[in-house]
């Protein structure tokens, strides 16, 4: 049985209690059973509930901080890729050119030579 399982279970308990002891008006045993989990500490002080959800809060916010790092981390990593795709066109392109360049010297003619 998980903690909230057995939380849940303690406070079932707890009211269950309380409504077998209750004297009073079933609309008014909401306060019978909200004393009752106060007195077997099954609840949190005011305090004690702004103290969870801030860490809550935090828990989200760093949660959510995590995640756009990752997302940018994955932008980086495409802008890269694609930067490399363009650098090895660019080096291919220039090689050809200069293959071009290098064959146009080859095949053309000589000062001297006549055709």
């Amino acid at each position: 049985m998980s903690a909230s399982a057995r939380r849940v279970a303690a406070a079932e308990g707890v009211i269950r209690a309380a409504w077998s002891r209750a004297t009073v008006e079933p609309w008014s045993f909401i306060t019978v059973a909200a004393q009752a989990l106060e007195d077997a500490g099954l609840l949190m002080s005011p305090e004690r509930a702004v103290e969870v959800a801030q860490a809550h809060d935090d828990c989200i916010g760093a949660c959510l901080a995590r995640w756009e790092e990752e997302q940018e981390s994955a932008r980086l990593r495409l802008a890269w890729k694609s930067a490399q795709r363009g650098r090895r066109r660019a080096r291919a392109e220039l090689e050809a050119r200069a293959s071009v360049t290098k064959l146009r010297a080859l095949l053309a003619p000589r000062g001297g030579e006549r055709s």
